[in-house]
């Protein structure tokens, strides 16, 4: 697997929350907006990233061995019904 090295900076985290906040209230134009700035700025890995750190910090229970198993019993599911669509 290949190293790499990224640092996510201020922009990357107010996009993240701003695409949070967007998704939150079924806003998916600001949604769009949040990724398509990320884009613009090359940034598309980072703002997933702070998407993933965002979501990590304020829900600690996903780190815990039951949310774990909770989230790949969830992407066991998600990937049986991938064929299915």
């Amino acid at each position: 697997m290949t190293e790499h090295t990224i640092t996510l900076d201020a922009g990357d985290h107010r996009r993240a929350l701003a695409a949070l906040s967007h998704y939150l209230h079924d806003d998916l134009d600001g949604v769009a907006a949040s990724l398509g700035e990320a884009n613009e700025t090359g940034r598309r890995l980072e703002l997933l990233l702070a998407v993933l750190s965002t979501t990590a910090n304020l829900l600690p229970e996903l780190r815990s061995p039951l949310g774990v198993q909770l989230l790949r019993d969830h992407l066991l599911h998600a990937a049986n019904q991938e064929g299915t669509n």
